[in-house]
């Protein structure tokens, strides 16, 4: 690393952790603050440091809110369906597109044996108690189109397949391989209006 002041040094280590970040554009960006004036440094500075006290975590569905109740569990929703996600950023990408208006329920994660992440890192049994407090009629499964995506949405179905409520996959059309959000919203908006019900392999 080139020898700059410990100050611009520190800056870089940090966004050379965000995602698709390296060096140089680490850099660019350090300099790029460095040149803004006190009054936005210093906002940008307090919103980072109050980000993980600000924002939190519903208990209820998952979804990340801010000191004040849940916006996606107290708009109106169709009562009747409940659309399950691994990530709690992914209800923006869904939300955006106007094409659902049930409710969300976050999981936390993929089951994936090589990262450690196994199907009691799920949390069903909130899951499943939600699914009975508000008598949904049908789950939707909105995972990622992947190995790890299919897995989890196959050990659900199982999970779930004698209680009294349709389970449905989004259609083919989200590129396999892909997250949800990097899906675009007319091919999403398709996968949800297309949606099957998931069937166990053989």
């Amino acid at each position: 690393m080139k020898k700059y002041p410990e100050p611009i040094q520190k800056i870089i280590q940090y966004l050379r952790k965000l995602p698709g970040v390296g060096n140089k554009t680490a850099e660019r960006f350090a300099f790029h603050i460095l040149d803004w004036d006190s009054i936005d440094q210093t906002g940008f500075s307090n919103s980072l440091a109050t980000l993980k006290t600000k924002v939190k975590t519903c208990d209820e569905c998952g979804c990340y809110k801010d000191a004040s109740n849940c916006t996606y569990c107290t708009k109106g929703h169709d009562l009747k369906t409940l659309c399950i996600i691994a990530k709690a950023k992914d209800v923006y990408t869904i939300d955006h597109m106007n094409a659902f208006s049930g409710y969300f329920h976050v999981i936390g994660s993929l089951i994936s044996p090589l990262e450690g992440k196994m199907p009691e890192d799920l949390c069903l049994n909130s899951l499943s108690d939600r699914i009975d407090k508000l008598q949904i009629e049908e789950v939707i499964i909105a995972l990622d189109s992947t190995l790890e995506g299919d897995a989890t949405a196959l050990y659900l179905h199982k999970a779930f397949k004698n209680k009294k409520i349709k389970i449905t996959k989004l259609a083919l059309g989200i590129p396999i391989g892909s997250t949800l959000e990097y899906v675009d919203e007319g091919t999403l908006s398709q996968a949800f209006a297309s949606r099957h019900t998931l069937a166990e392999k053989n």
